[in-house]
Order: C-alpha cells, then structure tokens, then sequence
C-alpha cells in the first residue's frame, strides 16, 4: 500500500511536469521571446555525455549520489537547446540570453525517482508541504495575472523551474542515506570540481582570455562561479578533514582545494574570497571545542577579517563618493562601476518589491521589468541580491519562507547538531560538511543572484534538504562513525 502510494506520488509529479511541457510546447511558439529548437556538436556531445551519466545513475544507487553532482555542474548548459526557450528579457535587450522551459535535470530527476520510488522517506517530505502548497497558489495566481501579456508570461514561465527543482531536492534527500552514500558524492564533488576546473579553464581560453585574464564558467558566468567555487572549496577541505582518513587520499584533496584556491583569485570575485575566509572562521569556530588557546585565536582571525572588511569598505566609499552616486550627480568610473551597479539595481528592487509586497512579480520577471523603474542599463540583469530577488519573485511572506527554510533553518540547527558532533556522530560530521559548502553562498548572495543559475539553485537546495535531514537523523537514530570514513 504504502509502496503504490509512493508511485502514484512520483507518477502524479512526472505527469504535471510532463503535461506542463507540452502546454508550454503548445503555447510557446506565441510568445514574443520563443526560441526554436537548436542542434549544434557540442549539444549532442553534452547530450551524450547526459546520457552516460544517467544510466549509471539508474544502475545503482550509491552510483546515483556519484554522479549526482556531475549532472548538477559539468553537463554544459547546451544541451538545454534541444528544448523549446524563451528569451529572460525583452527581445531588444542587450546581450539577450535564452533559458528552456524544460531542462536535463528535469529528466534525470524524473527518470531517477521513477526508479528508485520504494525507497522514499514519506515521513522526510512532510514539513516542507506547506511551504509547497503556497509555491503552487502563487504560481497560478501569477500565471492568471500574465495570461493577457504573453511577453512577461514567456518569462514567468520558465522561471518554474524553482519550483519544480525544489521538488525534486525534497524527494532527493529523502534517498540520500548518508551513512551508505556520502562518500559517494564527496568524490563525486572532487571529480565534478576537476572537471569544472578543465571546463573554465578552457572556456576562457576560447573566449579569447589568457592566463590572466579574469576566469569564467560556460555554465556559471565568473561571478556566480567564484561563488560557486568558495562553496565546493569549504566542502572539500572540510570533507577531507573530518572523513577522509588515507593520507594519500587526504594530500589529492588538499592539492585540489588549492587548485580550486587559484582558480578562485583568478575569477577576480571579491565577495567569493572574502565570502570562503570568513566561512572558513564561522567553521573553526563551530567545530571548535572553546579552548582558550582556539578561543584566542578565532578572536584573532575575526579582529583581522574586521579590518580587511574596513579598509575595502573605506576604499569602496572613497571611490563611490568620488563618482557623485551619493549626490545624484553619477559620472562614470571603472573601478567602482560594481558596487555602483549593485546599489541602483537593489534601489530599483525595493522600489519593486514595495509596489508588489504581497505576491511578488514573479521568478524570472524582474529582469522584465526593471525599465518601469526607469533602470539605466538596457542588458540582461538581475537584483545581484539572491535575498532580494527571493522577496521581489515570491513576496513577502513566501520570500521569507523561502530564505527561512532553505537557506536560514539549516545553518540555525548547528549548536544542536554541534553536540553529536563531539560524540563522533556520522549523521553530525555530514551535517557540517555541507553545511560548510552552504556558508559561502549564504554570505555571497547578499550582493550576487547565485542561485538565479538553475545548476546552483539545484544543488544548494538539495544540499539543504539534506542538512534538514541530517539534523533529523542524528537526533532520532545517530549513528557513531566506524567504516564509513572516504
């Protein structure tokens, strides 16, 4: 009973997905923004490579956590081409860019909980329901209110892939066993982070960079990537720390966390470097026990990030008063056009979300709208605030659940989970490991839309759910580390 019951559940999520698709198909090519279907060699290779990684996925489970990450970070981006799209902007706009109604990580996760369906924790994607219940009102009550603008409806739509990601990730966690599968994706993060690495490192290359060049990612840009990158960096050296046991195993993992170091300063993303130092202080003083000597130290490290945040922002201010943004009178200035950039677009936004508090403008609409703010750049852009974007999307009230359960939740269970960690238990260790990968973004996404990118908001929500899970776990059944160890 309770099996079929979890095949209808997964059926019933497979065929909205599906029909929505063809709705979509149906529909979209009336849209000002649709774009066709596109094949190009380096979308049947992705598609290829797609498929390798799907059927080791369906061939076992702990296969299924390796490759997981894979299919997150390194399958390109092209492959999406082969689906029906719609431009995230006016069709005027600059530097134009278009997003699939329907993506490879639908289909992987749709073919992969087929799959694997009897083995879905029902007790494990209860408490998010009604956080579910209010995405799904607010997607129909904003695809009522756009059906008379087929411009801004294109972009509403293919904004639904949070929704349908976030779906997935509460399925998704709720298979991870972390006692049989962490190892699996630990490395599976290390090799998806080499390959990531080869992919930038070659991407910049063939968009005429050089080695010192500022580094970016097909896939993630280079803002977003050095983000990116401070997360997967935190994972690994903490991974290493705290599970990896062979010494060889544990001098590969730190050679990569350097490489990864490299080719973070490369990116040239401030944010992402500060945002990794000072994850990797919030981490030591999480885990540490409060010696006076670690004690001593952590205040140390603090004071000195404190000065470091100072002088930038002093210098930042200088910069930015010289420009005559804060009087009004803006002239140009290359050195402080970022964060000059940032405080127009987050006053464009709260203008925004003032004027849409209660249900928000919808994923993906913001970029649409922005020229009734009377927004001075005519080019693809987003709030470069994940925080306010979740408030301008959704509204108040389900922003703030949104950024409350995914992002705010987890990391607020550390002082709990903190004391099973010092009983050396397994469920404890992973909690913080992931809980590291998170920190990053969490800091990052004050001034960057990290997850905007659909691979990143993918991984860090089921990254999430995970640590929800893990907290769970380690309360309910903790289980003492033996031979669990990568």
């Amino acid at each position: 009973m309770v099996s079929n019951f979890r095949l209808n559940l997964i059926l019933l999520l497979a065929t909205l997905v599906i029909v929505g698709q063809s709705l979509f198909s149906l529909i979209s090519p009336n849209f000002p923004g649709y774009v066709q279907r596109s094949v190009s060699a380096l979308t049947i290779i992705s598609l290829v490579y797609f498929l390798i990684l799907t059927i080791g996925a369906l061939s076992n489970k702990k296969y299924l956590f390796f490759l997981l990450p894979l299919i997150a970070m390194t399958v390109p981006n092209t492959i999406n081409d082969l689906f029906p799209s719609n431009i995230m902007g006016p069709t005027w706009e600059t530097n134009s860019s278009d997003f699939a109604f329907f993506t490879h990580i639908d289909i992987f996760c749709l073919i992969i909980l087929c799959r694997y369906y009897r083995d879905l924790n029902l007790k494990a994607i209860k408490l998010p329901l009604v956080l579910l219940s209010a995405l799904i009102a607010y997607y129909i009550f904003h695809i009522i209110s756009y059906l008379n603008n087929s411009t801004i409806l294109g972009g509403f739509l293919i904004g639904l892939y949070q929704l349908r990601y976030f779906i997935y990730c509460i399925f998704l966690s709720s298979l991870f066993k972390e006692t049989k599968f962490f190892r699996y994706f630990f490395w599976g993060v290390c090799l998806s982070a080499i390959l990531l690495l080869i992919e930038s490192l070659v991407t910049t290359t063939l968009r005429g960079g050089g080695i010192i060049d500022r580094l970016s990612s097909g896939n993630f840009g280079t803002n977003v990537y050095g983000n990116f990158l401070a997360g997967i960096i935190l994972f690994i050296g903490t991974g290493t720390k705290l599970m990896v046991q062979k010494r060889l195993h544990r001098l590969a993992c730190y050679a990569l966390c350097v490489a990864l170091i490299c080719a973070l300063w490369l990116t040239g993303t401030r944010s992402a470097l500060a945002a990794a130092i000072t994850s990797q202080i919030i981490i030591f003083m999480m885990l540490s026990k409060g010696s006076k000597a670690k004690r001593s130290l952590t205040y140390t490290a603090c004071v000195i990030a404190l000065l470091v945040f100072s002088f930038f922002a002093y210098m930042y201010g200088t910069k930015l008063a010289a420009t005559g943004v804060f009087s009004g009178d803006y002239s140009y200035d290359g050195d402080a056009s970022s964060i000059n950039t940032r405080l127009i677009l987050w006053g464009i936004t709260l203008k925004m979300i003032a004027d849409n508090y209660l249900f928000g403008v919808g994923n993906m609409v913001w970029n649409f709208l922005k020229y009734n703010y009377e927004s001075p750049f005519a080019v693809l852009l987003d709030p470069h605030s994940d925080y306010l974007n979740y408030l301008v999307s959704y509204g108040i009230f389900i922003g703030i659940g949104l950024i409350t359960y995914i992002y705010i939740y987890p990391l607020s269970r550390f002082k709990k989970v903190r004391i099973l960690y010092y009983e050396n238990i397994y469920s404890a260790k992973c909690f913080f490991i992931f809980l590291a990968f998170m920190l990053p973004i969490l800091i990052s996404s004050f001034s960057n839309s990290n997850t905007a990118k659909h691979q990143v908001f993918f991984i860090f929500c089921f990254i999430s759910m995970c640590c929800i899970r893990f907290c769970r776990d380690a309360t309910i059944n903790p289980v003492p580390q033996t031979v669990h160890s990568s």
